[in-house]
C-alpha cells in the first residue's frame, strides 16, 4: 500500500504519526510525509517528505487572515500534484494545521481519510477534517461527542515502540545514574518549558530538594540549556542534564516521578509505561486542552496537577517530597497509570488503515 500521513506543527502531532509510519514500513509499504516545518525530524526517521505552504489560522481578526487564506489555498492546489504523484491508497491525519489542505484535496479525489485526534478537546483542525473523514481514531472516550459517533474509534495514541521496551537497570547505565537514588524526571515537551526550567532553577538555587536521596534528569529543550547548566552550579542535587534525548525509553525507564507538561502524546508515553506525574499543563493551548488532559488522570488518581499560575519553587518541590515519602500513594499512582494506557494503539490505527485504505486502489 502507499500510505500519505499528513500533519505536524508540534511533537504532539509529529511522533503518533512517526509510531504509526515505523509500524507501516516494518510491513512493507510506502510512506509518504506531508506537512509545513517538520521535514529535519522526519528525514531523520528516514521517511520522504514533501513541504506545502500553509500556516495556523490566526486566533484573533486581523490583516493575517488574509495571509492564512491564501497560503491556504496555496497549500490545496498544491497538494494535487503529490496526489496524483503519489496514488496513495489512504490518507492519514494525525492533526495539526499542515493536514487540512492535503486531507482536503484527497477527499476531491476519492481517497478515503483516516483522523487521529490526540487530545480529549479536539483541534479545530480535526473537527473540519471529520466532515471528510471515514473514520475517526480517539484517544479519550470522552472525545465521542465532538464527533458522529458512527465515525468514531476508541483507540488510544499510538506511541513508539521502544517506549514500551524501557528496561530500568540498562537505563540507569545508559544514564550513568546511581542505582540505588529515587529518580525524578523533568521535561517539558520536545522543545522544553520556560516556566517549568525556571522554576527547577530556583529550587536548585534555594537548594529546596538537597538531602533528600535524590537525583535529577533534567531534559531542558535547546533554548534553556546553558541556563540550567549555569542554574545548577554549586546544587549539591546529582543531575544529568540535557537539551534532548532522542531515546525517552531510557529516560522513562529510569523515573520513579515524572514532573512535565501534559501534551497528549506525553500523556500516551507516562500511562502506557506506568509511570506517576506531578503536571503542569501549558496554559496558551487551544482551548486548554492540556488542561482537560491533565485533569483526568488527576480525576483517575494517575497525577497530580499544578496550574502554571499556581507554579512556585515551594510548591513544586514540597509536592515531589510529599509524593518521595509516600509510597503507597506513588505506588497507587502507578496501577492508575498503568490501568489508563493504551499501549496497543498502533496495531488498532494500522487495522483501520488496512480497512479503509484497500477498499479502493487509487
Amino acid at each position: 500500500m502507499r500510505i500519505l500521513i499528513a500533519g505536524g506543527g508540534t511533537g504532539g502531532h509529529i511522533y503518533p504519526a512517526l509510531a504509526i509510519a515505523h509500524r507501516l514500513r516494518e510491513e512493507g509499504h510506502q510512506i509518504l510525509f506531508v506537512g509545513e516545518r517538520d521535514r529535519e525530524i522526519i528525514a531523520r526517521e528516514g521517511f520522504a517528505f514533501r513541504s506545502i505552504p500553509v500556516i495556523p489560522l490566526p486566533r484573533r481578526l486581523s490583516l493575517a487572515i488574509f495571509e492564512f487564506g491564501i497560503k491556504f489555498m496555496m497549500g490545496f492546489f498544491r497538494s494535487f500534484p503529490i496526489l496524483l504523484n503519489f496514488r496513495p491508497h489512504i490518507i492519514v491525519g494525525t492533526g495539526g494545521y499542515p493536514s487540512a489542505p492535503i486531507a482536503l484535496a484527497g477527499y476531491f479525489l476519492a481517497i478515503p481519510i483516516l483522523i487521529h485526534e490526540q487530545n480529549l478537546y479536539p483541534s479545530l483542525t480535526n473537527r473540519l477534517l471529520s466532515r471528510f473523514a471515514r473514520e475517526i481514531e480517539i484517544t479519550f472516550p470522552e472525545s465521542q461527542g465532538y464527533f458522529k459517533k458512527r465515525k468514531v474509534r476508541i483507540t488510544g495514541n499510538p506511541i513508539r515502540e521502544e517506549i514500551l521496551k524501557s528496561d530500568r537497570e540498562r537505563a540507569l547505565r545508559d544514564l550513568k545514574l546511581h542505582p540505588k537514588r529515587f529518580n525524578l524526571l523533568v521535561f517539558g515537551g520536545s522543545r522544553g518549558a520556560r516556566a517549568i526550567n525556571y522554576c527547577l532553577a530556583r529550587i536548585l538555587k534555594k537548594g529546596l530538594l538537597e538531602g533528600k536521596d535524590l537525583q535529577i534528569i533534567l531534559l531542558t529543550g535547546f533554548p534553556d540549556f546553558e541556563y540550567l547548566i549555569q542554574a545548577a552550579r554549586g546544587s549539591r542535587v546529582p543531575l544529568s542534564i540535557r537539551p534532548y534525548l532522542h531515546n525517552m525509553a531510557q529516560a522513562y525507564g529510569a523515573a520513579d516521578l515524572v514532573v512535565s507538561r501534559a501534551g497528549a502524546t506525553t500523556l500516551a508515553e507516562l500511562t502506557a509505561c506506568g509511570l506517576p506525574a506531578i503536571l503542569i499543563p501549558y496554559p496558551h493551548a487551544t482551548n486548554r486542552h492540556q488542561e482537560q488532559n491533565a485533569r483526568l488522570l488527576e480525576k483517575e488518581g494517575a497525577a497530580m496537577v499544578i496550574l502554571e499560575r499556581d507554579l512556585s519553587p515551594e510548591k513544586l518541590a514540597d509536592s515531589i517530597l510529599r509524593l518521595m515519602r509516600d509510597i503507597e500513594r506513588l505506588e497507587r499512582m502507578r496501577e492508575k497509570s498503568r490501568g489508563l494506557g493504551r499501549p496497543g494503539a498502533t496495531d488498532r490505527i494500522i487495522e483501520s488503515i488496512y480497512r479503509l485504505g484497500k477498499k479502493e486502489d487509487v
